[in-house]
């Protein structure tokens, strides 16, 4: 999607995404069934709540962007890359002489010859590549710029039935019960304080997975906990983290006005279709991060409209 402020569909990829499929003719699940034949139930479940926005036969960088962030099941289907190599093309299975675009779907399914076909590339000296090398490496980079994306505003690997709120309801239990489990230890005087090893492995899990949250992240969404415009904001892992490291230093992006409880909440408004909720979580998460702009944001606000 980079460079591109919006993404083109096929007559039959417009009737897939933008009508609810109880809606469609015998003749258009006929088609959609030839054409989008990875496009399964939870999708279509999902777009019977709510279809994706499409203007004429085109969707907005904006609109695709929020499928990516908060419904990557809807999300993995739509034409996101354009690969004009057709060697390229042929890795993620598709025919050059029908189309130029893949889906993040075709992506995964074929994600093993692709890493091979670039490691091969890279170990190609720059001044030799050619265009393939440098179209299969350039299909990877996306590739990691796309599932980067996914994970920026929630934990977008969670399956479509578990909400966003529901993992941090249960990071929160956790250090919870933690936390009364070394009370209760404390207070005892039975050698060595004893705890739950489920629990235990559990925030291990939790820790792990929200410390790789932190490492790549690249996109910071909590402001910083005051209104220094020097102060450094969070990303998803660190604001997850910031729970037990440093609380202080760092908003409380979990409490019940929170980011991330907003960005959770506009997750499942959004996928419920309800507008009237999600436009309240947007506009209770611009005054939240209103006046907390930082020098780089601000840079990076203004270059974003320029461009």
């Amino acid at each position: 999607m980079r460079a591109r402020r919006e993404i083109a569909l096929t007559d039959t990829e417009v009737i897939a995404f933008n009508k609810k499929p109880s809606t469609w003719t015998k003749e258009e699940a006929k088609k959609i069934a030839v054409e989008l034949p990875n496009l399964n139930d939870v999708a279509k479940e999902a777009l019977e709540k709510r279809s994706v926005r499409v203007e004429g036969k085109k969707i907005k960088a904006i609109d695709w962007m929020i499928e990516v962030c908060f419904r990557s099941h809807v999300a993995r289907h739509l034409p996101t890359f354009r690969i004009d190599h057709p060697v390229v093309l042929k890795y993620v299975g598709k025919d050059p002489e029908k189309t130029k675009f893949a889906s993040w779907f075709d992506v995964l399914k074929n994600i093993e010859s692709i890493s091979k076909a670039a490691e091969r590339s890279r170990q190609t000296p720059q001044a030799d590549r050619d265009a393939e090398d440098r179209a299969i490496l350039q299909l990877e980079a996306a590739a990691k710029q796309y599932a980067l994306l996914s994970m920026t505003f929630i934990p977008g690997d969670l399956p479509p039935q578990i909400p966003p709120q529901k993992e941090y309801d249960a990071w929160l239990f956790s250090l919870g019960a933690a936390a009364e489990q070394m009370r209760k230890n404390g207070r005892t005087s039975e050698g060595a304080p004893k705890f739950d090893k489920e629990l235990q492995e559990n925030l291990k899990l939790l820790i792990e997975r929200y410390r790789e949250f932190a490492k790549d992240g690249a996109i910071r969404i909590i402001p910083g906990v005051s209104n220094d415009r020097l102060a450094a904001w969070d990303n998803l892992g660190n604001a997850v983290l910031s729970v037990v490291s440093e609380p202080g230093k760092h908003r409380d992006a979990l409490s019940p006005e929170g980011s991330l409880t907003r960005y959770a909440a506009f997750c499942q408004a959004w996928r419920d279709g309800n507008d009237q909720a999600c436009a309240e979580q947007v506009k209770a998460l611009y005054k939240a991060h209103a006046g907390v702009w930082t020098e780089r944001t601000d840079g990076e606000a203004t270059f974003s409209r320029l461009q």
